[in-house]
């Protein structure tokens, strides 16, 4: 990380006045806690993150729009945790409040970090033919609201993804910024106690990609926003599937709803696992108490 940070001799990049926070967290509250977990590497690493779960509970539970648009704001960049469906039409919070809002309004840096496929990532490989002069993925026309479509297709071509699995990401358009490139993998094989082996995260590795890009951040925000608007001209893709319109619609805000439950009812479990921990340490303390209090009466006695 020293080497990384060479410019800064090796400390961490001061924050300017008006940001206070290195990155803004932005996930789909299904792969919650893979987010956590990076945004955690980052703390570790003195790194600043904002992340809606830690702000929720300094706002008693309310995170609406105005509070995630404002740690938006308050971020010097937007770490995206580019997982399946993350730029589906239902996920609202991710694609208009948060990412169009940071990199179209704020003019916020994008870098997105890539789970591997079993970890629920986004898919690279897959990739759409019909529109004309121009390949792209999958994953950013179908199902995905039709004026955030440019800004998703120009993602995977203006940015340099950090791919946790190795796999190879580069160019999806005759419109490129450099050529398909092996990544190196960020995850580290381990021995599973059953004799196989496990894939584990390479937490200093991750942390050192995120980094390198977050250093390179201006240049990467002039080659998003130069990508995007070979986007805008090429128009809405023929493939595309789905519903459009700027205003929100009964879906995204039943699937926000949805989304909400499901923060609540993980929430609610992790706390009462949390309780069960604390009620059998109490459990266990009482009952040795009582054993030496049967341990001193017997001592008594003799």
């Amino acid at each position: 990380m020293a080497e990384v940070l060479s410019e800064t001799d090796g400390h961490v990049p001061l924050l300017t006045r008006e940001h206070r926070y290195h990155f803004f967290m932005s996930k789909h509250e299904k792969h919650k806690k893979l987010g956590l977990r990076i945004a955690k590497m980052l703390t570790d690493a003195h790194f600043k993150v904002w992340v809606s779960q830690n702000e929720s509970k300094k706002n008693k539970g309310v995170m609406d729009k105005y509070a995630m648009q404002k740690g938006v704001r308050e971020s010097e960049c937007i770490l995206l945790l580019l997982t399946d469906g993350i730029f589906h039409r239902d996920r609202f919070w991710v694609t208009r409040t948060e990412v169009s809002y940071g990199v179209l309004e704020d003019d916020k840096t994008l870098i997105c970090v890539c789970p591997s496929k079993k970890q629920g990532g986004f898919d690279l490989d897959l990739k759409c033919h019909c529109l004309h002069n121009d390949v792209h993925v999958r994953g950013c026309c179908q199902g995905v609201n039709e004026l955030f479509q440019p800004l998703a297709r120009a993602i995977p071509v203006g940015l340099d993804i950090v791919c946790i699995g190795g796999r190879k990401h580069g160019s999806t358009s005759s419109s490129s910024f450099g050529g398909d490139e092996e990544k190196q993998s960020l995850l580290r094989v381990v021995e599973s106690r059953d004799g196989g082996a496990d894939e584990v995260l390479d937490e200093q590795k991750i942390v050192r990609e995120i980094v390198k890009r977050y250093l390179g951040r201006e240049s990467a925000k002039r080659r998003l926003k130069k990508e995007h608007q070979v986007q805008q001209k090429l128009g809405l893709c023929p493939g595309y599937v789905g519903d459009g319109g700027e205003e929100e619609t009964k879906d995204t805000v039943g699937m926000k709803e949805i989304d909400q439950k499901e923060e609540k009812e993980e929430d609610a479990k992790e706390e009462e696992k949390e309780g069960a921990k604390e009620g059998a340490k109490e459990k266990g303390a009482k009952e040795e108490e009582v054993k030496v209090m049967e341990h001193m009466s017997i001592v008594k006695n003799v």
